[in-house]
């Protein structure tokens, strides 16, 4: 039997834009998952490379800080991640 999974990248800015009109936000990068007889296959959509796990599919692309938003922690400026990782579409995200 045969499954599947699909990751997204999604940017902040995006996620929040579609939050906010109540659709969903156009992903950045994917990589879909298969699992088969046990064994579980990664690929990005845009390269169908095959990858060891779906953070490592999406490279260099998954930690950036934002260039602009950034909060307080404990009196130091943290940058926050540019890009969330969801699997599937997110309720949280997509709700009309």
């Amino acid at each position: 039997m045969e499954a599947h999974r699909t990751h997204f990248l999604i940017d902040g800015d995006a996620e929040g834009e579609a939050r906010r009109a109540a659709t969903k936000p156009m992903p950045s990068a994917a990589v879909i998952t298969v699992q088969k007889d046990g064994v579980k296959r990664h690929r990005r959509v845009e390269t169908m490379r095959e990858y060891e796990t779906p953070e490592t599919g999406f490279g260099e692309v998954l930690m950036p800080p934002h260039p602009t938003k950034c909060f307080e922690h404990r009196g130091r400026w943290c940058r926050i991640h540019r890009y969330s990782l969801r699997r599937g579409w997110s309720e949280a995200v997509c709700r009309p």
